[in-house]
């Protein structure tokens, strides 16, 4: 599947309360290239709050693109 617009947004898992992602895949002004982000909200194995996020630029009308996750601490609104 290639990687659109129409992939974006939140995403979650039934019976997975207060996690999910939301995705983000937004073409970049050279009409070349797009750009992926992520942001993954969950838990780790203890209980605490998990946000993990992630961005990086891919060929239009490819299916795949590779990313670094960052453990993102003290996060604020």
């Amino acid at each position: 599947m290639t990687l659109t617009g129409r992939l974006s947004g939140n995403w979650v898992t039934p019976g997975a309360p207060d996690q999910g992602f939301v995705l983000a895949f937004e073409e970049l002004a050279d009409e070349s290239k797009g750009l992926f982000f992520l942001s993954w909200y969950t838990y780790d194995s203890g209980g605490k709050l998990l946000w993990l996020t992630g961005s990086s630029t891919y060929d239009l009308q490819a299916a795949e693109v590779d990313f670094d996750i960052v453990l993102v601490t003290n996060g604020q609104f």
